[in-house]
């Protein structure tokens, strides 16, 4: 978990909807494709503010629980910008 904004150890620029939207897209892939079995398994996170609300987020998503507001919202400035278009960059450069 330590991709979240406000963890300096790997400086990435997800935020809690982030982990969500990459929690959702798994557990997709997972009742398409192996009956909804997963595994998960919790590494990194060192900021103790966002630690526990990406974890929490990612239970309610496994679940199948309503997710509560993400209390720390979006990163700012000019690397924060949606999944959606990092997304897109990444099938394009690998032919997907």
């Amino acid at each position: 978990f330590d991709a979240h904004f406000a963890d300096d150890i790997a400086g990435q620029m997800l935020s809690v909807d982030g982990y969500g939207a990459l929690v959702s897209m798994i557990k997709s892939a997972a009742d398409e494709l192996c009956g909804g079995r997963l595994v998960a398994a919790l590494e990194g996170g060192y900021h103790l503010v966002a630690l526990p609300w990406c974890v929490r987020r990612t239970i309610e998503l496994l679940l199948g629980d309503a997710p509560a507001p993400d209390p720390l919202g979006v990163a700012d400035g000019p690397g924060a910008r949606g999944f959606e278009e990092v997304l897109v960059r990444v099938r394009e450069v690998h032919s997907l």
